[in-house]
């Protein structure tokens, strides 16, 4: 009995993880709505957030869905601002921090993203330090290499 009642509680901090996670991007979303309904030029036309933006927004989702699904132990949490896309990861007891730039972020895929996150998480547990680390556009192929040792 005890089983069962520990797995539907397990089954129900997954849902709400990721009714987390959606709300966040939903929210991110709703605002950039507001923003452009709020701000029109001169003609009447709506100024629009550039296509990138929304395109990291979705990318970023996608990782956290990912990492979700690997780190189900995880509490994950994801802000963006200032050219920075911040993923934090709080497991076992630790606050892991790993920034993508602006630019990495459009130029990778959500998988290739997911996994260095993941890396850097399994590696700094295993020696049971917490991380901060940025991963730059000239730094990414370097920090793959890295982690496949």
């Amino acid at each position: 009995m005890l089983s069962g009642n520990s797995s539907c509680i397990v089954v129900w901090q997954h849902l709400c993880t990721a009714l987390r996670l959606n709300l966040q991007v939903v929210c991110r979303h709703l605002t950039a709505v507001a923003y452009n309904l709020r701000h029109t030029r001169p003609d009447g036309r709506a100024v629009r957030r550039e296509e990138h933006e929304l395109k990291t927004d979705f990318k970023a989702a996608s990782v956290l869905e990912r990492l979700g699904e690997s780190l189900s132990d995880a509490d994950l949490d994801y802000q963006a601002g200032e050219g920075i896309h911040e993923f934090i990861v709080r497991l076992g007891g630790m606050r892991h921090v790993i920034n993508f730039s602006d630019d990495l972020m459009e130029k990778k895929n959500d998988r290739d993203l997911s996994v260095v996150i993941l890396g850097i998480v399994e590696r700094a547990s295993t020696q049971s330090l917490p991380v901060h680390f940025m991963v730059r556009n000239d730094n990414f192929e370097k920090v793959m290499q890295a982690l496949k040792h």
